[in-house]
């Protein structure tokens, strides 16, 4: 369901130009249940005038730059989760097109078990960011993208640039990726995408994961976004509060941040509604 009231929107951390989406996605409800809750936001860099960042978040991604605030719920159960973040590198415009095809590529995916099958998706990424600059007459740009993937209790993260997967759990904070210099645009005469991927994880009771984009990451220290995930009950406040802190520090670019949640599921009353007759 995709509705323009923005009646959820951190107003003190928007401005004109921002993009902002809400999805929650639960795993079960009710009994003492778990659930995973994400929310997602983007947001227009001070220097900026159009938004070079995008997202994936099971299925939901920014389409439309004239929707300036959007929110899309995603309540189903899903048995791959994907969570990504992405970054275009170039002309403003042909960076946010870069992200956009960044997106869609990773939805494209993420049914076929994207963590199961990364490499297939780096390679894809990067023949369409490259078919991309061809048809662009060589203009080159360039993606980063980083990518946490959850499947039942599986936990897998990635990396394509200087983004960052971080995992809070029993209070430390920690990457579960390593950054590096690769970006998908790369030719093969040049080297091609590498791609950094982390070991398995069992997904835990508590644990919560930041997906940030390179912007974010120079621009707030990892104790900071801690204190941040911390002190921040829902997914949706903690989002907003490491886009209203990375904003604070200056940063210029666009700026994207994904967090995710494992909490208690809240329980489900049931109405019943009806006639009866002898």
């Amino acid at each position: 369901m995709i509705s323009k009231n923005n009646s959820n929107v951190p107003a003190a951390a928007l401005t004109k130009g921002d993009f902002c989406y809400i999805i929650l996605i639960e795993i079960n409800a009710g009994g003492g249940a778990k659930m995973l809750e994400g929310y997602a936001m983007t947001i227009v860099g001070k220097s900026k005038s159009d938004n070079t960042d995008n997202f994936c978040i099971n299925g939901k991604i920014r389409f439309d730059a004239e929707d300036k605030y959007l929110a899309a719920w995603d309540d189903v159960t899903h048995k791959k989760n994907v969570y990504a973040v992405f970054s275009g590198r170039g002309s403003e415009d042909m960076a946010a097109t870069a992200a956009f095809i960044g997106a869609s590529v990773a939805e494209k995916c993420r049914k076929k078990d994207l963590a199961a099958n990364f490499e297939a998706f780096s390679e894809l990424l990067n023949g369409e960011i490259c078919d991309y600059i061809f048809n662009c007459d060589g203009v080159r740009v360039a993606l980063l993208t980083s990518v946490l993937c959850i499947s039942g209790k599986s936990v897998s993260a990635f990396n394509i640039g200087g983004g960052a997967v971080l995992l809070l759990r029993n209070g430390r904070l920690k990457s579960l990726v390593k950054k590096n210099e690769s970006f998908a645009g790369s030719f093969e005469e040049e080297g091609g995408c590498g791609f950094e991927r982390s070991q398995e994880l069992t997904l835990e009771d508590g644990d919560s994961f930041a997906v940030c984009c390179e912007a974010v990451v120079n621009a707030v220290p990892e104790n900071e976004l801690a204190e941040i995930m911390k002190n921040e009950p829902s997914a949706k406040k903690a989002a907003a509060a490491i886009i209203r802190k990375a904003m604070d520090s200056g940063a210029e670019e666009a700026l994207t941040a994904a967090v995710v949640k494992y909490t208690d599921a809240p329980e489900k009353k049931q109405g019943f509604f009806g006639w009866f007759f002898k």
